[in-house]
This record gives C-alpha cells, structure tokens and sequence, in this order.
C-alpha cells in the first residue's frame, strides 16, 4: 500500500509562499482528501494538513453514512 501526497496545482510555478492544492490517496484510488498548504510551511505541517484533511473526510462520511 502507498499513501500519496499529490500536488495537483494548476501552476506548477506557484511561489512556495502561495498556497498549493494538494490530494491525498491510497494506490491509484480516487482521492481520500484534499487541501491546501504553502510549501513555504514545510513539510511537517504539509503532512499535518494532510493528516487534518483525511480525518476530517473521514469524519464526514462516517456522518452522512449514519444518517446525521
């Protein structure tokens, strides 16, 4: 299994004070989350986004899944 942290910013040219679009997958899954994060940050804080962006889809389907 691979988890991915895919920078899927339209600008490739983005000043890394700016932020990015990114995506977190499973394989070559649909993605699980996305978020944004200035590259700038470093890369901790990228995979704290990342982490945040998961919890927080996870959380969200759990939700519509149980009716709330």
């Amino acid at each position: 299994m691979a988890l991915w942290i895919q920078n899927v910013t339209a600008d490739p040219f983005t000043p890394d004070k700016h932020p990015s679009d990114y995506v977190v997958r499973i394989n070559n899954s649909p993605p699980l989350a996305s978020f944004q994060h200035c590259r700038i940050d470093g890369a901790a804080e990228c995979l704290r986004a990342a982490a945040d962006a998961v919890e927080a889809a996870l959380k969200s389907t759990a939700a519509k899944e149980g009716g709330e």
